[in-house]
Order: C-alpha cells, then sequence, then structure tokens
C-alpha cells in the first residue's frame, strides 16, 4: 500500500465529481506547513500561465484563421483531435508554435513578477531558487497530460495531433535558453533543475513506470530527434501563420 506523504498536520477530504458514484481521487491532502502551501501556490500558478498562455499563442499566431483558411469550421486544439482536415504534422507544429509564444510570454512576465515578489522570497534561499518554480510547472504540465494520454513519449508521433510531452519539454527549454542567452545559463539550469525535482516527485507519487533518471534528462536536454523534424516544418509554416496574424511582433 503507497505511504501517505509525510506533513506536520494533514487535513484529509473525501473528493468526488459531480456524479455520485465516479470519485476522482479517495483522499485529498492539504499540509499545515505556509511555506509547503506558498510553494505550491506558485507552481500551480506558473503552470496556469504556461497553458493560458498557450492557448492565447494559438489565437494570436494565427492559427485560427489559418485553419478556416484550410477548410475548417469546427475548430479544436484539444488532444486526439482526429476530425481535424489538416495533417498531424501541422497540428503538432501548431502546438509548438503556440509553446513558444508561451515560453517567451511567461518568462518576460514571471520574471518582474516573481524575482521581487517578497512573499515567496521570505521562503526560498535566494532569487534564482525561483526559477526552479518555473520548471516545476513546465514538467507538471507536459508530463501530467503525457501520462494521462500515455504520451511521454511514444514510437509513432505522427499518428498524433499532439507532439510527444518529452518532445514539447525539450523544446520548451531550448526557447527559455535562447530568450536568456549564453550569458544567463545559470538562470536556464535552475529552471531545469526545477523540471528534474518535479519528474522525481510525479514518479513517486503517480508510481509511474518512467523511473529511468539518465534517460529523462537526456529527453529533455539532450538532442530531440523527432523536435528537429518538427522545426524543420515549423520554419517553412512560421511565415504563413504569421501572415493570419495581424500583431507586428509575430
Amino acid at each position: 500500500m503507497k505511504e501517505e506523504p509525510k506533513y506536520q498536520t494533514i487535513h484529509k477530504f473525501d473528493i468526488r465529481s459531480v456524479k455520485d458514484e465516479e470519485k476522482m481521487s479517495s483522499l485529498f491532502y492539504i499540509s499545515d506547513s505556509i511555506e509547503t502551501n506558498i510553494i505550491t501556490d506558485y507552481i500551480a500558478m506558473i503552470a496556469m500561465k504556461i497553458i493560458i498562455a498557450h492557448e492565447i499563442g494559438h489565437l494570436l499566431s494565427g492559427h485560427i484563421e489559418y485553419r478556416k483558411r484550410h477548410g475548417e469550421t469546427a475548430i479544436s486544439f484539444a488532444m486526439g483531435n482526429t476530425m481535424s482536415q489538416i495533417n498531424n504534422t501541422t497540428l503538432q507544429v501548431m502546438e509548438i508554435d503556440a509553446d513558444e509564444f508561451s515560453a517567451c510570454h511567461i518568462m518576460s512576465v514571471l520574471e518582474s513578477e516573481l524575482i521581487n515578489d517578497q512573499k515567496i522570497n521570505k521562503i526560498v534561499f535566494d532569487k534564482n531558487q525561483i526559477y526552479r518554480l518555473v520548471g516545476c510547472a513546465l514538467q507538471c504540465v507536459f508530463y501530467l497530460v503525457g501520462i494521462k494520454n500515455n504520451y511521454w513519449k511514444t514510437e509513432e508521433p505522427q499518428n498524433y495531433t499532439h507532439p510527444p510531452a518529452s518532445t514539447r519539454v525539450s523544446l520548451f527549454l531550448d526557447v527559455i535558453r535562447k530568450q536568456f542567452g549564453k550569458e544567463r545559463d545559470k538562470d536556464w539550469i535552475e529552471i531545469v533543475k526545477g523540471v528534474i525535482i518535479a519528474q522525481k516527485n510525479i514518479f513517486a507519487y503517480y508510481e509511474t513506470d518512467y523511473d529511468d533518471a539518465i534517460q529523462f534528462v537526456f529527453d529533455i536536454m539532450g538532442i530531440d530527434e523527432y523536435g528537429k523534424v518538427l522545426i524543420e516544418e515549423w520554419r517553412v509554416l512560421k511565415k504563413e501563420f504569421a501572415s493570419y496574424s495581424n500583431l507586428p511582433f509575430i
């Protein structure tokens, strides 16, 4: 039997969905540790910003208009959208394009919001650790989506409408690194550490079967061969996407 999380004091809540017969989770744990709760809140906040910025990226990058111009009347960016008339590679390129928008937006906004946030600065050892929160949030978003859809890494990724989660994390980190520049590798490494920390804790909590630490680090920091395929296609499509956007910086 799985051990309960070790907190100072634990409040337990029985969580049920709208339908009484469907349990979402047996128990929900909340710690009485203020520091733990604040950090959790920040990770959740960053994760939500990543998701929202990604969806806004679809809109502002011209993806909606692109799909309309290519014959779609009912547009969905949900995973497993098999009704699309556009090929899977193009759909996946739209996802990494929206990820790029999210990465650039999140880092510009979060640095101004978090680095000088007095609340979070009271519970971290130094400001560099704030970047770890970004990494934790990033991994929580993509890994949880990946395991929910059995899609962290697939044998035939071209058969899906979304890139593998491992590819998206790797490319997201690449965008942040380019945005930082070589002089800020130290900050980027802290984000990578956050990704690894989140992976370690997700593995422990969800008892997933993806526990090869060396392979995991290679997946997020090594050369992602499928990512290279998407980037080449993205370079071809970027100008066309931009033609459907009215924003000067897209």
